[in-house]
């Protein structure tokens, strides 16, 4: 049986109107001291959240996440690291009070024999430990203070979003305000960053930065998003066949906004690949086939006025690799620079380093202009050695059994299809060192085991 939308967060229901303002008040306290939360506009974006929570909306709550990380509140300011850096702490603070809202309800035990804190949870703990363990490693060997190393490592804490969305999205109707949110939001900033990409220099409505890529311009834009968007897309169109041609119309519009406007040869294989493999477990191929026609198209081709962009982007590597030039020779040598320091901590790693400490920021690299984000997966061998990589290959074997299950019991394929994105570009462009795509994976899996769990509850009722 469905659950109802007040008992479907039990933390949510409050005892007094205040408690969430009393819960975002200390956690803005904390990541004042741990960030740079301290402008109105994080206050009003604080304030916003804590009035989605009393209002017992967390659905609302989970969208200004969303817009938070994606920097949609105020488009039109230049995108900069501090402004970065204030909308992932915003969202940290309603993700956390959230989540302490969980656990109240937790502990008070609202009449809810299942709360039970889901498969995932063990992994979520698991990364705290080894964020802490990480703020040490990195005082040990760097002597850069623990403080420092735990202001680098949040990003990783989005992870606590697990446990107040895994409540949330037991419900269908938190579960379809999610997807609406990011496939039709996905959507609408496509057209808003293909309406700036035309514009180019005569209106700038946006505030993003235009860079040179395979000797064409591009804009250095936020993908996660869209990038959800597509997957969700795919995954209505195999699920609905009344609107399968409005969703097949989204992700082709979505795929060729990236095709065009950032031409990351990774992104792109990723998602090439995982619509092949969508299109390959269909059985309506006369309907489906167009979708990954469109991608090899606009992969191979081009579109609209765009000198062969796969031709550009082969001839690219094929330089690269020959001459040992380029990003390859680049990436070669960030390898080199970064594995030689973790091989000489390869159980635990050597932390994640902070650029305020001078010492770490040497480790860093950017004296050589090297980022850790070039090397994908390999750079949580450098934060946390085998054990992080152990970490890594868990989680993903149970992100694809639950996928493998949504599909055959539900023909839900989105957490399938991200999976396959996540373990296609690791090597170089690993989504967990992103605040957006992580909330968007959580998020995913948490939509899928709210989903077998409904399927597991029919079955019982109907027993």
């Amino acid at each position: 049986m469905e659950r109802s939308a007040g008992a479907s967060y039990p933390g949510i229901i409050f005892k007094n109107k205040y408690t969430a303002g009393i819960i975002v008040v200390l956690a803005s306290a904390f990541m004042s001291y741990m960030g740079a939360m301290h402008t109105l506009l994080a206050i009003g974006l604080m304030g916003a959240g804590a009035l989605a929570l009393a209002m017992k909306q967390p659905r609302l709550a989970i969208v200004g996440i969303i817009f938070m990380l994606e920097n949609m509140v105020f488009l039109i300011v230049p995108q900069t690291g501090f402004k970065t850096r204030l909308y992932v702490d915003a969202a940290l603070i309603i993700i956390f009070a959230m989540g302490a809202n969980w656990m109240i309800g937790k502990l008070k035990n609202e009449g809810r024999e299942d709360m039970d804190g889901g498969v995932f949870s063990k992994y979520v703990l698991a990364m705290f430990a080894l964020v802490a363990m990480a703020a040490v490693n990195s005082m040990r060997i760097y002597s850069q203070p623990i403080e420092l190393g735990l202001r680098a490592s949040r990003a990783f804490l989005i992870f606590a979003s697990y446990f107040p969305l895994r409540e949330i999205m037991r419900e269908e109707k938190a579960r379809k305000w999610a997807k609406g949110a990011i496939m039709y939001g996905g959507f609408v900033l496509c057209i808003m960053y293909f309406a700036q990409y035309f514009l180019m220099d005569r209106v700038q409505i946006l505030g993003i930065e235009y860079i040179e890529r395979f000797g064409q311009t591009r804009l250095r834009i936020e993908i996660g998003l869209i990038v959800m968007s597509f997957f969700i897309s795919l995954s209505q169109m195999a699920q609905s066949r009344e609107h399968s041609f409005k969703f097949l119309s989204m992700a082709v519009l979505e795929i060729a906004m990236l095709t065009v406007m950032i031409k990351t040869r990774t992104v792109l294989l990723g998602l090439v690949i995982s619509a092949g493999v969508f299109w390959f477990l269909q059985k309506r191929y006369s309907r489906l086939w167009i979708i990954y026609f469109a991608a090899m198209i606009l992969f191979v081709n081009g579109i609209y006025m765009q000198e062969s962009i796969a031709s550009s982007m082969y001839k690219l590597t094929v330089d690269e690799i020959s001459s040992k030039a380029g990003n390859y020779d680049v990436r070669l040598d960030e390898m080199k620079f970064y594995m030689n320091q973790a091989l000489e901590n390869p159980v635990i790693g050597r932390g994640v380093l902070n650029e305020l400490h001078p010492q770490s920021n040497s480790a860093i690299g950017t004296r050589h202009k090297f980022y850790l984000s070039d090397i994908g997966v390999f750079a949580f061998f450098f934060y946390f050695g085998g054990v992080g990589i152990i970490w890594v290959a868990l989680f993903l074997f149970s992100m694809a059994r639950i996928s493998i299950r949504a599909v055959r019991e539900s023909g839900s394929y989105m957490l399938l299809l991200l999976t396959l994105y996540i373990v296609i570009t690791m090597p170089t462009i690993f989504v967990f060192e992103s605040p957006n795509m992580t909330f968007y994976t959580i998020l995913a899996i948490c939509m899928s085991e709210g989903i077998l769990e409904n399927k597991r509850d029919v079955k019982i009722g109907q027993a």
